[in-house]
C-alpha cells in the first residue's frame, strides 16, 4: 500500500512538473559486483569432542552482485544478491559454510521529495538504522571484517545475523556552514528469522540521528553509509539510535539504545559505538551490552594509501540467561594493515584476529565448541 502511494506521488510529480523529471537511460540500470576473498589460517578451534586441526582455507568471504540505478532524478533503487562464505571450511573463523547458495541480500527503493534533502522515503527488504555499524557498508571498514557489534545488535533486534527485513524508512539530512544533521526513522515487520512475525504481533520501530561538526558526511541522501574517506577530511560525528518492539512470541518487550562516534582528521580515523540491549521475557529483565572501537591512519604513498588498523570488540551478557538470546562474554582484537591500491576499488590487506570469552552460546562459543584465532591475507575488489 505504502509503495503504491509513493509510486503514485512520484508519477504525479513526474508529469506535473513540466517534464522536469525525465527518464535517464544511462542511469536507469547499473550492474555492479563486489568481492572479498580471504586466504585464512586458523588455529585453536575446538568442538564439543575436543580440538580440531589447525588449517588453511581460501574462500569468498563476501560475494555480491546486483543492479542499481536512478531512472528518474528523485528515484533510486538497489537489488543485491549474495554468495557469502563460498567454500569456507566449517571449522574456521566466522559464518556458516556456503556450498552453492545464492540469496537475495537486499532489494529496496528510495524516493526523494524534490528540492529538499530532508525527506527521502525508502521501502523494501533492507537494513534497519539502529547504529552506525549496522548500516555501514562492509567494503569501507578498516578492520578485516565488520565488528560483531552489528551482528549482536541485529540478532537481538531481528533474529537474523544480517538484520535485513521488510520495512519502510523516512530519512534525510541538512548541511549548515560548519555542521550537519542526518536522521532515519523506520518501521519494520520483524519476521524473526522465519516467514512470520509469530502468533503475537508488534511492529519493530527503529531510529537514529547523527550530529556532525566539520565536513558533512552526505551531499546526497544515501540509505547506507561509508566509513572510508580519502583526502583531508576533518569532522566529528555523534550518533544516537535504538529500537523498540512490544510483545512477540518469545518476549514481552525488546529494546536497544546507544551511541556511536566517528572522527576523521587528515587520514586519522576513529569510530566506535556502545549499545545497551534489554529484553523482558518470562517475567524477568535481561541486560546485555555490545561495543567496539576502531582506529586507523591512512598514509598516502604515491598514488596508493597504506593504513595500519586496530579494532577491539566486546559483548557482555548474562550467564546462560533463558531469554532466547546469547549469553556470556565475547572479546575480539583485530590487528592489521590495509594497502589501498585504488581508492575504494582495490584493496590488499593482512590482519590477525584473536578472541576469547565465556558462556554457552554466542558468536564465539556454541554447541560445546569455541572458535579459535586466525590470520588472513585478503583481497577486496569493488566493480
Amino acid at each position: 500500500m505504502i509503495a503504491g502511494i509513493v509510486v503514485f506521488i512520484f508519477t504525479f510529480n513526474a508529469v506535473e512538473g513540466k517534464g522536469e523529471n525525465h527518464y535517464s537511460e544511462d542511469k536507469a540500470v547499473i550492474p555492479y559486483a563486489n568481492f572479498q576473498i580471504w586466504n585464512t589460517y586458523a588455529w585453536d578451534e575446538k568442538i564439543a569432542e575436543g580440538p580440531v586441526d589447525d588449517r588453511f582455507s581460501p574462500f569468498v568471504r563476501r560475494g555480491r552482485v546486483g543492479l542499481k540505478g536512478a531512472p528518474y532524478e528523485n528515484l533510486y533503487y538497489n537489488v543485491q544478491l549474495s554468495f557469502d562464505n563460498l567454500g569456507k571450511d566449517d571449522y574456521m573463523v566466522r559464518g556458516t559454510n556456503n556450498v552453492k547458495s545464492i540469496d537475495v541480500w537486499s532489494a529496496y527503493f528510495t524516493w526523494s521529495i524534490p528540492k529538499t534533502t530532508l525527506f527521502n522515503l525508502s521501502s523494501g527488504f533492507m537494513l534497519p538504522h539502529i547504529s552506525r555499524e549496522c548500516t555501514t557498508n562492509p567494503w569501507s571498514v578498516s578492520s578485516l571484517d565488520k565488528a560483531y557489534t552489528s551482528c549482536y545488535l541485529r540478532r537481538f533486534v531481528t533474529g537474523k545475523n544480517n538484520g535485513i527485513g521488510p520495512g519502510v524508512n523516512l530519512g534525510g539530512f541538512k548541511n549548515f556552514k560548519h555542521a550537519s544533521v542526518i536522521y532515519n526513522l523506520g518501521v519494520y515487520n520483524n519476521l524473526n528469522n522465519s516467514t512470520t512475525a509469530g502468533v503475537k504481533y508488534a511492529p519493530l520501530y527503529v531510529g537514529r540521528v547523527v550530529f556532525t561538526l566539520g565536513a558533512p558526511e552526505l551531499k546526497k541522501y544515501k540509505y547506507t553509509l561509508s566509513s572510508t574517506f580519502f583526502g583531508k577530511k576533518r569532522s566529528v560525528s555523534l550518533g544516537v539510535g535504538g529500537s523498540r518492539q512490544g510483545a512477540a512470541d518469545s518476549y514481552t518487550s525488546n529494546r536497544t539504545y546507544g551511541m556511536d562516534l566517528l572522527l576523521e582528521y587528515n587520514g586519522f580515523h576513529v569510530d566506535g559505538e556502545y549499545y545497551w540491549l534489554e529484553r523482558e521475557a518470562s517475567g524477568k529483565t535481561f541486560d546485555y551490552t555490545t561495543s567496539h572501537v576502531r582506529v586507523s591512519y591512512r598514509m598516502k604513498i604515491g598514488k596508493c594509501f597504506l593504513e595500519p588498523s586496530f579494532m577491539h570488540m566486546a559483548f557482555e551478557g548474562e550467564d546462560a540467561a533463558p531469554s532466547g538470546f546469547y549469553n556470556g562474554t565475547h572479546y575480539l582484537n583485530d590487528y592489521g594493515i590495509n594497502w589501498h591500491i585504488a581508492s575504494k576499488k582495490l584493496k590488499l590487506y593482512f590482519h590477525v584476529v584473536s578472541q576469547y570469552g565465556s558462556g554457552t552460546k554466542n558468536y564465539l562459543i556454541s554447541n560445546g565448541g569455541e572458535k579459535g584465532d586466525y590470520a588472513a591475507l585478503a583481497l577486496q575488489v569493488t566493480l
